[in-house]
């Protein structure tokens, strides 16, 4: 608790440049002083972790900030990882467990929050992109009821680099949910992907009525027909559709279709799509429910080519991978081998260095569709010739798993190929992420684990890395406190006449360090040291007998860092 005498101290944290005798800040007058000369005050990251419960994920809490990320348990070896910052947004999808708060957020790679969003239902895809030039974050959330599980009607977020929402994209589509209902916003979860035009690459799903008699259906059962919609941000305006069903034979589906009849709401999905990507002339689509990938002609509308995760589709016999070890989902007891195809029910298909001869595909081939089956899920990396020639089949670049610990992720899933060749997975429905290196094969190379959970549940649609700077228009949050001094601080100060100050700033990402004013009066603040910044939350002491305290954020180059 904060005492009487600092209760109010909170207020007074400015973004500013320290106030000179002309200036003012609600009336209020401050003398300056250069921080080069401000002394070093001794700091501590104050984050502490619970982890007393069999039901919520271990979590993190602070003094001045009420966000609760998840505690990342972290393994790493020591060799070179990827520049940037985890995004990733913990849901409760899969398994017993959940997490304190179902939101997104961002981390470092040693388990720092630099960013929690408010707390937000179910949100999914939560990554940095560019639009128009400027870097933005995007995530999509549901809007009103989702009556088919892994499916979504809703609406794409953007925000800017002060983490100000600039475009909430809701398209009206006239779409069915099977539920008797029409979606107010036609977005699904999956994939919302900005294109080099500017414009926004989204999943929709829709029921309908279809004859599935080819798959030992009835001539009336009902589809989850899936659409690949490219939007106008600023007016949500259809620019560009492509049906599936309408280019997509049925027969390539590994849905499976009940004999008696599909009821409206038991839509079979025959395609599940879930990436879309923009590249050039093209869009290239991936169906987790036909194994399938597709290069899709933008001007056209024909499908220029297929990669099949079974047969190869155009590109000829794929090529080996090893033998798939299945294990348990809490042991690596080994239950089975199995040589299979290589990837199947895959996520988030993305090409790479695309030329006239040649692309680079990645994949997260979770080998599951189902939570009850057993499976390895790896990262595929494939090189492809082009055109596509049966003669010059794909060759195996990647073959990502960990060797010992070997994860069963039934959905959801990433794998990206990182600026400095390492390559980072999320393993969607099971609690993990991962960064291997670049030369990983086999299941070597594995550099960093984050573990979000330690329950045995969970998971986080898609997880990233990827640099984001960002300067929050929010001010940081300054709270005293009179509790016990932390044995880190312990050998520089005097508990007797010292209290706690807690500093953090939500979303900031290239602060270094804090400015500290303090005096007898909001009207006399002066600089009376400098203190490191310490993980999300900074702790320092500060004596109890200043009756008013101001921090000045300050980046690398020990500049002020200001609101825009």
């Amino acid at each position: 608790m904060a005492t009487s005498v600092l209760a109010s101290l909170a207020a007074f944290v400015y973004l500013q440049a320290p106030l000179s005798a002309a200036s003012s800040h609600h009336g209020l007058r401050h003398r300056s002083l250069g921080h080069s000369s401000a002394p070093k005050m001794c700091s501590a990251s104050s984050a502490e972790v619970v982890n007393n419960s069999t039901e919520i994920f271990p979590y993190q809490t602070f003094h001045s900030f009420t966000g609760t990320p998840p505690r990342l348990n972290i393994t790493a070896n020591g060799e070179e990882l990827a520049e940037g910052l985890i995004f990733f947004g913990p849901n409760t999808e899969s398994g017993a467990g959940k997490p304190k708060e179902v939101t997104n957020f961002i981390m470092t790679d040693t388990g720092d929050l630099v960013y929690a969003h408010p707390p937000t239902r179910a949100p999914t895809d939560f990554k940095a992109q560019t639009l128009n030039g400027k870097p933005v974050v995007t995530y999509y959330t549901p809007v009103g009821t989702q009556p088919f599980v892994g499916i979504g009607w809703g609406n794409v977020h953007i925000l800017d680099d002060t983490y100000k929402e600039i475009h909430t994209v809701c398209p009206k589509l006239n779409l069915h949910k099977g539920d008797g209902t029409i979606a107010e916003c036609g977005s699904d979860l999956h994939e919302h992907y900005i294109t080099e035009d500017n414009t926004l690459l989204t999943t929709a799903f829709n029921v309908t009525q279809y004859d599935l008699t080819p798959l030992g259906g009835t001539a009336d059962d009902w589809i989850l027909n899936a659409i690949v919609l490219e939007l106008d941000i600023e007016s949500g305006e259809v620019l560009w559709q492509w049906s599936l069903i309408d280019h997509i034979p049925i027969l390539q589906s590994h849905a499976g279709v009940p004999k008696n009849g599909v009821k409206q709401t038991g839509a079979i999905d025959l395609y599940h799509m879930n990436s879309i990507q923009s590249i050039g002339d093209y869009i290239f689509i991936n169906c987790r429910h036909t194994w399938s990938s597709y290069l899709i002609n933008r001007k056209t509308g024909e499908i220029e080519w297929t990669i099949d995760g079974e047969t190869g589709g155009d590109f000829g016999k794929l090529p080996e991978n090893g033998t798939f070890v299945s294990t348990t989902r809490h042991s690596q007891s080994v239950i089975h081998t199995d040589r299979i195809c290589i990837q199947s029910w895959e996520h988030h298909g993305r090409l790479h260095n695309m030329t006239e001869s040649s692309v680079v595909l990645s994949y997260f081939a979770n080998n599951n569709n189902a939570a009850t089956k057993e499976a390895v899920s790896k990262g595929i990396v494939l090189e492809l010739t082009l055109p596509p020639n049966p003669d010059s089949p794909p060759k195996l670049l990647a073959d990502l798993y960990d060797a010992t610990d070997l994860q069963n992720a039934w959905a959801e899933g990433s794998t990206d190929i990182l600026s400095n060749g390492n390559y980072f997975m999320g393993y969607g429905s099971a609690s993990v992420i991962k960064e291997y290196g670049p030369g990983a094969a086999n299941g070597q190379d594995v550099r960093w684990t984050g573990l979000f959970d330690a329950i045995g549940g969970g998971d986080s649609y898609r997880a990233f890395k990827q640099v984001w700077h960002a300067t929050p228009a929010s001010p940081p949050s300054l709270v005293i406190s009179s509790g016990n001094i932390p044995e880190s601080l312990s050998k520089c100060t005097n508990s007797s006449d010292s209290a706690l100050a807690y500093v953090s700033w939500n979303g900031a990402t290239d602060v270094t360090s804090y400015d500290v004013y303090a005096g007898s009066s909001e009207d006399d603040l002066e600089l009376i040291g400098t203190v490191d910044k310490q993980g999300f939350e900074t702790v320092f002491p500060i004596h109890s007998t200043y009756a008013a305290v101001m921090v000045s954020a300050l980046d690398r180059n020990s500049s002020v860092v200001k609101i825009n």
